[in-house]
């Protein structure tokens, strides 16, 4: 709730003729948009609804770099498949991998981004700013190609 207070976060909510599809919570810094998190209603789910948010997104902050995270994708993980078919969306949606890594209290994303940079400063403000500067985010590059 504190965080719908700052002038930097938006939370949108999307419908269709027929109701309720879902959700995105945005945070803006400089000209980046952090897609911190984006839901499609279980019923709407791969109907192209995702695809039309990000879109959206991205239209209605043409400027900005769109950059988010996911689940880091290596095959030790129970759910990878699942990991894999989130990455393939967002990269036929656009987005490339930044090649770096965040880790957070032991879990481990990838980032993304859509636009004609990624910063790593721009990133790390995003983080610093969504944790009242309280926060330390730990980035580790990674060198590897994910988004051919």
């Amino acid at each position: 709730m504190a965080m719908a207070r700052k002038k930097e976060v938006d939370f949108y909510a999307f419908f269709d003729q027929e109701g309720f599809c879902g959700f995105a919570y945005l945070i803006h810094q400089n000209k980046t948009t952090f897609v911190y998190y984006l839901a499609i209603e279980e019923s709407k789910q791969s109907k192209g609804y995702g695809k039309k948010i990000l879109d959206w997104i991205c239209k209605e902050f043409p400027e900005n770099t769109v950059m988010l995270n996911i689940e880091q994708v290596a095959e030790r993980f129970e759910n990878y498949s699942q990991r894999v078919r989130r990455q393939e969306f967002y990269f036929r949606n656009g987005f490339k991998a930044a090649d770096y890594i965040f880790n957070e209290d032991g879990d481990t994303y990838d980032i993304l981004y859509k636009g004609n940079y990624f910063s790593k400063e721009d990133y790390l403000k995003v983080m610093k700013m969504f944790s009242f500067d309280t926060h330390s985010s730990k980035l580790e590059r990674t060198y590897k190609q994910k988004s051919s």
